[in-house]
């Protein structure tokens, strides 16, 4: 009977000092972000014009969330966190960490339309993927003037033809 109550009292205090697997594990969360921004800022905005660069942007209260990141374009993957044509970008504030992810090569992969990047962060695992929508609008002035130098093409060639016609 003492041995029983000994072996209880032991396992009761063993139970109280070990937690079960990952009970008490906390969910890593961003404090701000998972939005597109500009260079440097912390404004999210969801359309972005042909020259200028998108960043995805993040904010955690420690500096190494583990971040991954996939950007796509429709169903195509342009680049995913091993990629070299994409850079983060950190600054520290007083109690929290910002991240900005964008790629180096935007100038050259950029299309007009819907884009959308996953990130996905944990520490020390990964957590659930978040996903930023963003759309990329070609200038309006670029074409109108595109428009405006076909016409004036068209145009010309019109003008050319008729001339030769009546010669």
């Amino acid at each position: 009977m003492r041995k029983t109550i000994i072996l209880s009292i032991g396992s009761l205090i063993i139970s109280l000092l070990v937690p079960a697997g990952n009970a008490d594990a906390k969910q890593l969360e961003a404090s701000a972000g998972t939005y597109m921004t500009t260079e440097g800022s912390t404004t999210g905005q969801s359309t972005f014009g042909w020259n200028e660069k998108p960043f995805a942007f993040l904010q955690f209260d420690i500096d190494d969330p583990n971040l991954k990141w996939k950007w796509w374009y429709g169903n195509e993957l342009i680049s995913n966190s091993q990629a070299s044509n994409q850079a983060l970008t950190a600054s520290v504030g007083s109690s929290y960490f910002n991240f900005w992810n964008h790629l180096n090569d935007w100038d050259t992969v950029k299309k007009a339309g819907s884009w959308s990047i996953q990130a996905q962060w944990g520490s020390p695992g990964l957590g659930p993927i978040t996903n930023i929508d963003f759309t990329v609008t070609p200038e309006p002035v670029n074409s109108a003037l595109f428009l405006l130098g076909g016409a004036v093409l068209a145009f010309g060639c019109r003008w050319k033809t008729k001339r030769r016609q009546k010669a």
